[in-house]
């Protein structure tokens, strides 16, 4: 009967087991936005793929595996903004091996043993396919507001 419930346990954790590559995909979107609005947004060093200019306000699409990705916001009669996005392991993965920890909590040793097995045959090539993609990265802040102010005279 137990081994029952430690493969019914495991079952349950391998079926749960969420590739990020599949949620996130390689790519994340970053809402831009400026008073005055109608600025261009210029992306550098924000992998391939992504978003060179853009008009705000405006959606623009960055490479999660970027980790020098630099927005500058540019507009006539006025000083040249910039934003470092901050590359972090995405929330939602963050947390993804404490979920196991949960299904097995008056689990034996021998028994977390076979769990811990059954679980890596599923989460470690998930965390290498996310990380090779970037997919478990996001960038921060992924909604930017920037409030432009007059160039001097």
């Amino acid at each position: 009967m137990r081994l029952r419930t430690v493969a019914a346990a495991s079952v349950l954790a391998l079926l749960s087991a969420r590739c990020a590559t599949m949620s996130n995909g390689p790519a994340q979107r970053i809402h831009v936005d400026s008073v005055p609005s109608g600025s261009t947004v210029q992306t550098s060093d924000c992998g391939p793929g992504s978003t060179a200019t853009a008009t705000t306000p405006a959606t623009i699409s960055v490479s999660r595996r970027a980790t020098q990705c630099r927005l500058y916001f540019t507009k006539p009669g006025f000083a040249v903004h910039t934003i470092n996005m901050n590359r972090r392991i995405a929330r939602d993965e963050a947390g993804r091996p404490a979920v196991f920890g949960q299904w097995c909590a008056e689990c034996d040793s021998a028994e977390m043993i076979l769990m811990s097995w059954a679980y890596a045959l599923i989460l470690v090539p998930s965390l290498a396919v996310d990380y090779a993609t970037g997919a478990m990265y996001e960038l921060d802040p992924p909604r930017t507001v920037v409030q432009l102010r007059p160039s001097p005279p």
